[in-house]
């Protein structure tokens, strides 16, 4: 197995071999100087060690909901196979924890895993990247995982597709791609995008948001509070009942991201064992949507009255998952108005 190291701004490779000598094992370490370019980029740039796992992985999580456990599932059966992988989700819905599990069951685990920002890369870094003639892309037998495709100029795409036709980049290593959605259905403006799901045929994953698996929140909030609880030296057990139905409830417009962050203010604030209502509520109530683009709907005004109502609640259903309990709610009626309704536009 090989892991890299920094020391000094410099990167090294440390590899182990166990070696048998006169009916003897010993354990013999190589260590090597790695000279690239990626100590140029070294911010874009990160290696993760197969023993560096990150504490909440989703290969030991217990998904509620049925289409997070499909997610799980699929990325699973991804994993082995050396054809690329395109993660597409919106911004925090925890596209890094699913390239780190199809890493983690890759045939290339015993290597680093290599994560490449391309937020953080300039035109002119990506061509060091890919001209340099020790360039990390001329490694055999790793897993590659490419972020946030989608802001890499239309210059630095054209270059790292003809990159990927002439090296086969892709057949020598895992390669993982992630993407935002608003990206993945505008293929025309991508020209990387395009190719990466037509030409080179990555099979794609697509990640739900928070607001589409709350079933999942309440097993989140026990894996983030045992996290801080060790991080700040606190005991909180849980949250009691309607304080943790405030959390569901709320619209996560960050996503798991946003959560996350909630519950550390949250085991911060915390005196007692159990976190209260009023302690969600009162976090709660700064967490303004800055970020939410506005919703646009599509009713037409024209309609008759029953029709608006009918496209109105087909609306909110859909944002609540079909959750009829939730979009009642929402529409201020009861459960039963609710399907009553619903059986009138069938």
């Amino acid at each position: 197995m090989n892991i890299i190291k920094k020391y000094n701004n410099l990167f090294f490779i440390i590899k182990g071999v166990l070696i048998e000598h006169n009916n003897k094992r010993y354990f013999a370490y190589y260590v090597n100087r790695k000279t690239n370019s990626v100590k140029v980029i070294d911010q874009a740039i990160r290696f993760i060690n197969k023993n560096e796992a990150p504490q909440i992985s989703i290969d030991t999580f217990s998904a509620r909901s049925e289409n997070f456990q499909n997610l799980i599932d699929k990325t699973k059966s991804y994993a082995p196979l050396k054809t690329p992988i395109l993660i597409i989700g919106a911004r925090g819905t925890g596209k890094d924890s699913i390239a780190y599990t199809i890493y983690r069951n890759s045939m290339f685990h015993k290597n680093p895993f290599i994560v490449i920002d391309a937020k953080y890369i300039s035109n002119q870094k990506w061509v060091e990247l890919l001209e340099s003639e020790d360039s990390l892309f001329l490694n055999n037998g790793y897993c590659i995982y490419i972020k946030n495709i989608h802001l890499l100029n239309e210059s630095s795409q054209k270059m790292f597709e003809s990159y990927l036709v002439s090296s086969n980049l892709h057949k020598r290593n895992k390669l993982i791609f992630s993407t935002i959605k608003e990206a993945s259905h505008s293929l025309d403006n991508n020209c990387l995008l395009y190719f990466i799901k037509n030409k080179m045929h990555a099979l794609s994953i697509v990640v739900p948001e928070l607001n589409q698996r709350r079933e999942d929140i309440p097993n989140l909030i026990s894996l983030y509070i045992s996290e801080y609880n060790s991080l700040y030296g606190k005991q909180v057990i849980g949250l009691e009942d309607d304080a943790k139905a405030l959390l569901q409830d709320f619209n996560w417009v960050g996503n798991i991201d946003q959560l996350k962050r909630v519950v550390q203010e949250l085991v911060v604030l915390a005196e007692t064992s159990y976190i209260d209502y009023d302690t969600v509520k009162n976090v709660l109530k700064d967490e303004v949507p800055h970020s939410e683009t506005p919703r646009v709907y599509n009713i037409n005004l024209n309609n008759t009255l029953d029709k608006i109502t009918s496209d109105i609640i087909g609306i909110v259903l859909k944002e609540e998952n079909y959750n009829q309990s939730r979009a009642s709610k929402r529409l201020g009626i009861s459960r039963s108005t609710l399907w009553r309704k619903l059986k009138e536009n069938q």
